[in-house]
């Protein structure tokens, strides 16, 4: 789901591409995959020179994985994941 490529310069292009999908969405898949992906980028960070974001659908990204959603019954359960996505996202940008 995540491709990842570094070129000459050090940038890292990273695209999304979640197979079946016509759109990228946010499951507990993407969240394995994203943290993941925080993880080599955290131990690459001293080759690094910066990260670019893409997507290899149409549309960039388009949110939560509505059918997981509505399958979900532990409102704890979803914070914590919101959470997580927001606390990796924060990694990132780091």
């Amino acid at each position: 789901m995540f491709h990842y490529t570094k070129d000459n310069d050090n940038i890292v292009t990273i695209t999304m591409d979640m197979q079946g999908r016509s759109a990228n969405v946010i499951n507990a898949e993407f969240g394995k995959l994203w943290l993941e992906m925080i993880e080599r980028l955290e131990k690459e960070k001293a080759e690094i020179v910066g990260v670019i974001l893409t997507s290899a659908k149409s549309t960039f990204f388009a949110g939560a994985d509505i059918d997981n959603l509505y399958k979900q019954t532990n409102a704890q359960e979803i914070f914590d994941m919101c959470e997580g996505l927001k606390s990796n996202c924060a990694r990132l940008e780091t």
